[in-house]
């Protein structure tokens, strides 16, 4: 759901909600895809993908969620290399600042859009350019940390 709210939330330092579940469901598929080959739960995992992905076998869970999640990010081609070749998934500390830099530009790029395509932030154009804390917000920041 859009609220004019949801606009403000880069002068304050939040971030969507839905972007942090996000970030968490596909650090859970890192997770997973380090277990060994032979994990029942991984093989479990990459049968249900496999199965969804081919037929779209109606599933609802975290499979229909991640492959949702996996297309608006862009991370198909690299997910299937994970699958074929297990030794390719990067450590836990690189799929973590893979998936912030991921979420992080998808978030700026639905602001931008919105900020521009939207003709009621015509005066909040004006004011915050760019999905950055606000001076408002960095003076209430140092002012919590003082005190």
């Amino acid at each position: 759901m859009k609220t004019r709210s949801d606009m403000c939330e880069s002068m304050t330092c939040c971030h969507k909600l839905y972007s942090n579940v996000v970030s968490r469901k596909l650090m859970f598929l890192h997770k997973i895809l380090s277990l060994d080959v032979h994990s029942t739960t991984r093989n479990i995992f990459v049968k249900r993908f496999i199965l969804y992905t081919s037929d779209k076998t109606v599933m609802l869970g975290f499979i229909p969620d991640i492959c949702k999640i996996i297309c608006i990010y862009g991370l198909q081609k690299f997910i299937n290399n994970v699958l074929i070749c297990p030794t390719s998934l990067p450590s836990q500390l690189e799929w973590k600042r893979r998936v912030k830099d991921l979420v992080l530009t998808n978030e700026q790029y639905s602001w931008s859009d919105r900020i521009i395509n939207d003709v009621d932030f015509h005066m909040f154009r004006t004011l915050q350019l760019s999905i950055t804390p606000a001076v408002v917000s960095k003076i209430f920041d140092k002012t919590c940390t003082n005190a």
